[in-house]
């Protein structure tokens, strides 16, 4: 997608399930390239790819904030 002129502010990955992890890796590993966003259901951070502080901030867990 950068090669077709796409900036990766405007680029969001998602995925279910297996889908969601490649999601959740390939952000992570973007760390010095900000994508717009990534929405993963059902999902985990694969292991070898997990920093101390992934998923700490901006993770929802289905929940409303304040309830």
């Amino acid at each position: 997608m950068f090669q077709k002129g796409i900036p990766p502010n405007r680029i969001v990955l998602g995925g279910f399930s297996q889908g969601g992890a490649i999601a959740y890796a390939t952000s992570l590993m973007l760390n010095e390239t900000p994508l717009a966003g990534v929405m993963c259901l059902s999902t985990w951070i694969p292991r070898f790819v997990r920093p101390s502080s992934a998923g700490e901030e901006g993770r929802s867990e289905g929940r409303e904030e304040g309830r």
